[in-house]
């Protein structure tokens, strides 16, 4: 729970000095633009080729971005690996269904906080091609916001991992002192 709030306020904190650094670098809103080319994404939205139609697009374009992640950011392949072992220790402990419950919010906590960050540090190097400090700052508190989610997930992992080893340890059988 402390590390959802902590997450929560780095998140707010990045989101206010964005809006903080747009405004002292003189920026303003661009007007809304075909965001792949070739593709006019505001016609999707006017209801060109129907909802379901737009329905899959929305998802092509999700699945997009995460292709891109997954390729392109080391941290993310590093985070998907950590997440394939930790499911492998879910299936040799044979995990309880609170424990993949838990095991899936963690991962899901930590992936969507790398996805964030990488979509931060796009932007800020879009919005900001040169070198600054304040687009330097934007990029450390998303990326202090991945080093949050990914420890605190480090702790459910122990967690989980700590609970199902002491259940499998003392089984209430071995309890029994009269046989």
């Amino acid at each position: 729970m402390i590390c959802c709030v902590l997450f929560a306020l780095v998140l707010m904190l990045g989101v206010a000095s964005s809006r903080a650094i747009r405004s002292q670098l003189g920026f303003t809103t661009p007007p809304p633009v075909a965001s792949r080319p070739g593709q006019n994404r505001n016609a999707l939205r006017a209801g060109e080729g129907g909802w379901t139609r737009r329905r899959l697009m929305s998802f092509r374009f999700a699945a997009s971005g995460l292709v891109y992640v997954l390729r392109t950011q080391t941290n993310a392949q590093i985070h998907t690996f950590a997440a394939t072992l930790a499911i492998g220790a879910g299936f040799q402990f044979s995990f309880e269904p609170w424990a993949w419950a838990l095991l899936a919010l963690a991962i899901a906590f930590v992936l969507f906080a790398e996805v964030m960050n990488t979509a931060i540090e796009y932007l800020c190097d879009v919005v900001c091609p040169e070198r600054s400090k304040a687009v330097q700052r934007a990029k450390d508190i998303a990326a202090g916001a991945v080093l949050i989610s990914a420890t605190c997930a480090v702790s459910v992992g122990l967690i989980v991992l700590h609970a199902t080893s002491a259940a499998e340890l003392v089984s209430p059988g071995d309890l029994c002192l009269y046989e």
